[in-house]
């Protein structure tokens, strides 16, 4: 996280606890978020962390070979399908027209590889696919 103090100098994670200690107590923040999964070196995991990161330290986004390696297995839809108090299927269908755009076979095939994915963790729920689908589509024309 990247903060700035009221003089104007950037401050990052512990930084900002340092400059400002009173932050500790007195700032209370909601912020809700989904972890699909996390890299620690070269290796990406599609999971939660043993333990999460203070909430106000640095997030980084990850760069494109990381997206790809996190992209090629589909656990992480099975996370996003079953959450709740987030837009679920808005989430879904902005996540894979994202990793559409970076996939090394091209974007339908991994629009494809998405959708299959998808209908079979759904397949109770083909209506929820179709939307989704239709939502990934239409964002994409």
């Amino acid at each position: 996280m990247r903060g700035q103090s009221y003089s104007g100098r950037e401050l990052y994670s512990e930084q900002i606890y340092l400059a400002h200690p009173d932050l500790k107590e007195v700032l209370q923040t909601e912020f809700r978020v989904c972890v699909l999964g996390y890299r620690r070196g070269a290796v990406v995991f599609q999971r939660i962390p043993h333990f999460p990161a203070p909430v106000h330290y640095s997030v980084e986004r990850a760069d494109v070979d990381g997206l790809r390696v996190f992209a090629s297995d589909f656990g992480f839809l099975r996370m996003l399908v079953n959450a709740q108090h987030l837009p679920a299927d808005e989430l879904i269908a902005a996540l894979i027209r994202t990793l559409m755009q970076i996939h090394p076979d091209g974007a339908q095939a991994y629009a494809i590889q998405a959708g299959k994915a998808l209908t079979t963790l759904l397949r109770e729920d083909i209506g929820r696919v179709r939307h989704i689908l239709l939502r990934v589509r239409s964002a994409a024309d």
